[in-house]
């Protein structure tokens, strides 16, 4: 059905735009791909409320599915497609929770992201929507049952005690507002969190306050790895010391473009720098970077690397083929642990507990060094660093004030400054910034702007002093790994980063100033918080936990169970970032789409020193720090008074500032209150994720196969090779299809007849007597089942028994054998065996009758039998498809919905139609290959447990199986004869590609093939080709497919089933067309034969003919194939086997030549009358045509003094003719 973008608005609608919508078209099996079509169609003009429940009863669905499928005994590795579906549905539902809008039209599903913009919209509704658009993450955190126990455990101990009431804090700021002095109602101070470290009111550990304040944030709280220094701000003159609010510092983040220019570590920023210095400053920056390039490669452990006696360009190739085999090395390693951790990964881990102990002598650092991961690491440093050495060697920049600038010019300058930038910038990450990753005031303080009292605290040179005490002495553990020995860094916090949760309206950063006189009565300068650009941020804390799980186990599966992502350090920045990323890789995902958080922020550095240019490129070893490090808490103290004269107190001489604060009670912000509105609120979930990672566990489960019943189908296919030694009596009967063949035998047993059962292996000869064999033997018969197992001798000395003592006598045997047969008959003189080969060979016969049997011997020759015949394949199809083939199997085994649809009248029609596509070809089929082939098209020819793995892709659509997979000549007849696939439909195949097709005219109107053009580019051919293949037999108009099918092959079988006998158009038109076969200038009016003969010295068709007579088409005749009486009496007419007529040319000398007609010679005659190349013809075909010639050219016998010859080189098309005399001999061009 089309559908059209809708752009309705959600519930928190932003007054704003909207952004382009963008293609959700995750890589699910076709199944599921059908699923989540029709899902965002469902959700499309829904509410909010709706569309979220309906995500989740799907997700509770596939979880479901899941779970039966594990129960079931599937094996692990098998869920990958419905783990990937589940993930997709995850990912949907959140996004559908932020704000985004699903839909789908003619080309799939889209999704219309929110975009938050400050243009004609009010800034608080635009900042409540970006709030709001973390509810449902926030909710998923604080749902969580440990996270619920948590809030539980605090609140019980009194956690209420140590945040401030509103009453209590109104009456204090209304006597420091009276005063105009808050020194004696308020003294905030900083209180660093140490592990250990308790509340000296409550008893609680300062960790687990900060950690329950952190959780009444708006956007969930995550905890980062590296280094962290967290902060509770305390009232130190407010009841038991309350929380004015919290701040947390962490490692900052590598790659931000906007802050690294302002930072100067970029070329655009060393260029401005380099326009304002001079040339002595300009050569001493040149030489910096080459220093800082050399001292780098001499930090970096090598004694491993064979590089030392290499050339410089030498050295970079051999260290990129270092760093690409240690990375496949880890990679076969991460395979192999699968989910066991490597030896790799635990002598990491544990050298990062001991540094982390204070234990890093105990660490060997080489064997961490020689690690893969560190291996890789150091040869793509050592890789980079010297590339960056060489261009500055070949620039000269050491010696050449202007040198550098010219080679900034250069495309291999600019990389190489790029490098070291880098290098220079890890160095100050880890040395002298920290990122504020946390900061802002708890209620009530956020009334009087206690969010910039903690963003101007941050600046407080206790933080300073904390930061150097805390990891100064601290082995790098990421350096060190790289050096193969430790390596203590010198920590000297120099500058802040940060960024606002917000990029428009006021913001807590904004104008912030702390004057550098405030601890010191000499001014240097003043901190600021300064604006260095926006970013749109990429983040993970958008996506719900069980998301997150979900995309980690869809990205191991994709990467062959490899754990990617270790949570190590030196393995890459933010762990979660990167799981996510290659989560939504292996959906098929931009990840860059999904993890943008669609609400640009703004970007802030605090320089803390003075000199912070030359500290940030490592020009400087030295702080000149703006407040002096000794100031310490008094320091703190006048930022607090500070912030006090400068935001609170004009802020309280709003007359509704106080009653703001005074509004606001302790207990309406305690957690406990928040999770039980979120439980009651459309972003709870009742989803059970289970063990999302389940699908890549090794754990032992218990396994089974198939049922019994559908083993026995499954069976048909894989043993193909034999089924009566096989099987029971019971369920021989299970299969078997009658053709009118017992009561013949049976009745010529009672006759007394010698019945000889012969055809290709496979035709059912053994089928058939193993079934009548109890029968046969009761009336008397000598029953020999199967002639393999008896020497010619014991089978001839059998036969002449019952012919001497006229007893019934019943034989199976292969056409060749009886041939063989022959011989041994002859020398003994016995003559039934010679009467059944007569009747073999003259079965089928064009003209005159044969002679009637002789004696008692009769054969069935099951080779003139056509198994495709329609009767046969319906019934045969029939009986795979009864109850007791699908009573025990699973509901959500494909084989059953397989079985079902083939029990449909339509379907079971066009099947057999099909079949007899390849029966008309002259294709023999035996009932042993159309059994497995039935029986492949219902099981694929796997088991239970593989079909159920399977079950959403199209690897078991009936439809589908038809014609892909399947080995034997059956399923290559198939292919070659008729592949719905590949016929073209002028009407319906923009109707199926754009999924419009009407569902009244499909057997399950609930069931309509999905558009392919919504699907994947990548897949959307295949899903094409089934949901062809699946019109051809489910859709009303399917058979229509047929009838576009080539003329010519059509015309055939209209010639052959419609009677051929007489027709002398036809022997006009087969004439014209071997005329033109030689001559393709044939004229349409020649009603003569010409008669072209060659001489061939090899088997292959000659190039060259002469033409002396023709030969009228008056005497020539069509005739079809007749059958002998005695196969009359057994083959019914709808079971006969037609695939060839006779061209006959009539002689009175008795003698009648024909060309056989079956389909390739009769396509390709009419190619010749078409006039067509002969680069198609066989050669099979050519000798047949030449054959029919020859033998028509050996009845002539008049004799002319005169006669015109023909030469022709059918090759070349080149003609010559010549007339040439017999009396006297002479010829003339």
């Amino acid at each position: 059905m089309m559908t059209t973008l809708q752009t309705q608005p959600r519930p928190t609608e932003v007054k704003g735009k909207r952004l382009e919508p963008r293609r959700f078209r995750p890589r699910l099996s076709f199944g599921f791909q059908q699923d989540l079509l029709a899902l965002a169609q469902d959700l499309e003009g829904r509410s909010l409320e709706d569309r979220v429940s309906r995500i989740r009863s799907s997700i509770d669905t596939a979880e479901t599915h899941r779970s039966i499928l594990r129960e079931r005994g599937v094996p692990p590795d098998s869920l990958g497609p419905t783990m990937v579906f589940l993930a997709s549905l995850r990912v949907l539902r959140d996004l559908t929770l932020q704000g985004w809008i699903a839909g789908a039209d003619c080309d799939g599903i889209f999704i219309l992201p929110p975009s938050i913009t400050s243009k004609g919209a009010d800034p608080s509704e635009v900042k409540k929507s970006l709030r709001n658009s973390f509810q449902f993450v926030l909710a998923d955190q604080l749902l969580t049952p440990s996270v619920e126990a948590f809030v539980r455990r605090m609140e019980a101990r009194g956690i209420a005690a140590v945040f401030a009431d509103g009453p209590e804090l109104a009456s204090r700021l209304e006597r420091a507002k009276r005063d105009g002095n808050a020194n004696q109602v308020m003294r905030p101070v900083l209180e660093l969190v140490d592990v250990n470290a308790r509340d000296r009111v409550t008893g609680l550990r300062l960790q687990e306050i900060w950690r329950y304040a952190r959780l009444q944030w708006s956007i969930p709280y995550q905890q980062t790895p590296g280094r962290n220094l967290r902060y509770l701000i305390r009232d130190e003159l407010g009841p038991n010391r309350p929380i004015i609010g919290i701040a947390g510092l962490g490692n900052a983040v590598l790659g931000l473009s906007q802050r690294d220019t302002a930072l100067g570590w970029s070329v655009s920023a060393l260029t401005k720098r380099l326009d304002n210095s001079t040339p002595t400053d300009q050569r001493d920056l040149a030489r910096h970077l080459v220093a800082f390039a050399r001292a780098e490669v001499k930090r970096v452990y090598s004694r491993d690397l064979e590089w030392a006696e290499l050339p410089t360009t030498k050295r970079i190739q051999y260290l990129e083929q270092v760093e690409a085999a240690s990375d496949d090395a880890r990679k076969v390693a991460l395979a192999e642990a699968g989910d066991e951790r490597t030896t790799e990964y635990k002598m990491i881990r544990r050298a990062h507990n001991l540094v982390q102990s204070g234990k890093a002598d105990e660490v060997d650092w080489v064997e961490i060094a020689e690690t893969h991961l560190y291996r890789r690491k150091r040869a793509a440093h050592l890789a980079d660093t010297l590339r960056a050495i060489n261009a500055f060697e070949r620039g000269r920049i050491e010696h050449e004030p202007l040198a550098l600038r010219a080679l900034l010019a250069t495309e291999e300058g600019r990389r190489a400054v790029e490098i070291v930038f880098r290098r220079i910038k890890q160095q100050a990450i880890a040395e002298n910034i920290m990122e504020i990753t946390t900061c802002g005031a708890v209620a009530p303080y956020q009334k009087v702007l206690g969010g910039k009292l903690v963003a101007m605290l941050m600046a407080s040179p206790q933080i300073v002093a904390d930061f150097g005490k805390r990891y100064r002495g601290r082995v790098s553990l990421i350096a060190s790994g790289m050096a193969g020995r430790a390596i203590v860094r010198t920590p000297a916090l120099s500058l802040l980063t940060t960024s606002s949760l917000y990029a428009f309206g006021s913001a807590q950063y904004n104008r912030i100033r702390i004057p550098g006189d405030i601890g010191t009565e000499e001014a240097p300068g003043d901190i600021r918080y300064r604006r260095v650009g926006k970013t749109d941020s990429y983040g993970t804390v958008q996506f719900a936990s069980d998301t997150t799980a979900s995309l980690a186990a869809a990205a191991r599966l994709a990467n062959n169970k490899r754990r990617l992502v270790n949570h190590l350090f030196g393995e890459g920045m933010s762990p979660k970032l990167r799981s996510l990323r290659l989560g939504f890789e292996a959906l098929g995902l931009s990840p860059d789409e999904y993890l943008k958080h669609h609400s640009p922020r703004l970007l802030y550095t605090v320089p803390l020193v003075s000199n912070t240019d030359d500290i940030m490129l490592g020009l400087s070893r030295t702080p000149r720090y703006v407040l002096p490090p000794s100031g310490g808490s008094s320091t703190t103290d006048a930022i607090a008074k500070f912030w006090f004269e400068r935001w609170c107190k004009p802020r309280l001489d709003r007359p509704e500032t106080i009653n703001r604060v005074r509004t606001v009670r302790r207990d309406d912000h305690l957690l406990s209150r928040v999770v039980s509105d979120f439980r009651l609120s459309d972003y709870s979930t009742s989803e059970d994720s289970g063990d999302t990672d389940e699908t890549v566990s090794s754990d032992s489960k218990r396994f089974f196969n198939s049922d019994e019943s559908i083993s026995f189908v499954e069976k048909l296919y894989r043993h193909s090779n034999s089924f009566a030694d096989r099987l029971s009596d019971e369920e021989l009967d299970w299969i078997h299809v009658d053709l009118g063949l017992d009561d013949f035998i049976l009745d010529a047993v009672d006759d007394g007849r010698q019945i000889i059962i012969t055809g290709n292996p496979g035709d059912g000869k053994t089928f058939i007597i193993q079934r009548l064999r109890a029968v046969l033997r009761r009336k008397g018969a000598m029953v020999l089942t199967d002639a393999n197992t008896f020497t010619d001798a014991e089978i001839i000395a059998a036969w002449r028994t019952c012919e001497e003592k006229r007893l019934p006598f019943v034989l199976a045997i292969n056409e060749w054998p009886l041939f063989e047969l022959q011989r041994t008959a002859r020398q003994e003189g016995f003559t039934p065996v010679e009467e059944a080969i007569r009747q073999v060979k003259e079965a089928i016969y064009y003209g005159e009758a044969p002679d009637p049997e002789k004696g008692r011997v009769i054969v069935v020759d099951l080779n003139l039998r056509n198994v495709l015949a329609m009767p046969v394949t319906t019934t045969a199809i029939r009986r795979l498809t009864s109850d007791r083939f699908i009573d025990g199997l699973d509901d959500l085994d494909p084989a059953k919905a397989n079985i079902e649809m083939l029990r449909h009248e339509r379907v079971q029609n066009r099947l057999a139609t099909l079949l007899e596509q390849v029966s008309r070809r002259g294709h023999h089929t035996t009932m042993r290959q159309l059994m497995g082939y039935v029986a492949y098209v219902i099981t694929g020819g796997r088991d239970t447990i593989h079909r159920l793995s399977e079950r959403t892709s199209t690897e078991f659509v009936y439809a589908n199986l038809a014609f892909d997979g399947g080995e034997g000549p059956l399923f290559g007849h198939v292919r070659k004869a008729f592949d719905p696939a590949r016929i073209t439909h002028p009407r319906y195949d923009e109707e199926l590609w754009r999924g419009t097709t009407r569902p009244e005219d499909w057997i399950n109107p609930s069931d309509v093939p999905a558009a392919p053009a919504a699907s994947r580019e990548s897949l959307r051919k295949h899903f094409f080709e089934v949901a062809k293949r699946r019109f051809f037999f489910e859709h009303e108009a399917g058979h229509e497919l047929l009838e576009v099918l080539p003329y010519d092959e059509n015309e055939f079988d209209r010639l052959l089933h419609g009677g051929t006998q007489g027709d002398a158009q036809i022997v006009r038109r087969m004439v014209l067309a071997i005329n033109r076969f030689f001559e393709p200038d044939a004229m349409d009016d020649d009603t003569q034969l010409t008669l072209w003969q060659s001489h061939r010295y090899d088997v292959q068709a000659p190039a060259a003919f002469v033409a002396l007579h023709r030969e009228p088409s008056d005497n020539m005749i069509v005739e079809g194939p007749s059958l002998a009486p005695w196969v009359r009496k057994w083959l019914r007419p709808e079971l006969r086997r037609v695939t060839q007529f006779a061209l006959a040319v009539l002689s009175p000398r008795g003698q009648q030549p024909r060309l056989l007609v079956d389909r390739d010679l009769f396509l390709t005659l009419q190619s010749a009358a078409a006039g067509l190349g002969r680069s198609t013809w066989s050669r099979s075909v050519a000798r047949k045509i030449t054959r029919l010639v020859d033998e028509v050219h050996r009845l002539q016998q008049t004799r002319k003094a005169m006669v015109d010859l023909q030469i022709r080189n059918v090759d070349t098309n080149q003609m010559v003719q010549v007339r040439i005399h017999r009396d006297p001999a002479r010829y003339e061009l």
